[in-house]
């Protein structure tokens, strides 16, 4: 039975490792923002950042707490409060894990340079 629990928890443990830098491929930089009383974090590739990936923390739900909004306006604006870039709508899409992720726009300030 012990054998079996821990296998389990190695299993769990495993997902946990699958983050934003194995999707990317590469070196990423991850901000948590508050957007609408919830809690996203949002990750933008570092080489290219016209990049971005945004995930909601489900754990901070709130019953009592204000109207829910559709998540793909909380994923956009806090793409856009972490990053300073405009995420392109017609480039943003979501997987059934709730993952947003999406192409952005970002104004000559704030564009990679090089």
């Amino acid at each position: 039975m012990k054998k079996m629990a821990l296998i389990g928890l190695m299993a769990l443990s495993g997902c946990a490792e699958l983050t934003a830098p194995q999707l990317f491929g590469g070196d990423v930089v991850a901000k948590q923002v508050n957007v609408m009383g919830r809690t996203w974090t949002v990750w933008q590739d570092a080489e290219d950042r016209t990049k971005a990936r945004a995930q909601r923390d489900n754990n901070n739900l709130n019953p009592y707490g204000p109207p829910a909004v559709p998540r793909v306006v909380q994923a956009s604006r806090a793409m856009q409060a972490a990053t300073g870039c405009t995420p392109i709508r017609s480039s943003m899409y979501s997987n059934d894990m709730g993952q947003f992720y999406a192409q952005l726009s970002c104004p000559a300030s704030t564009a990679p340079q090089g």
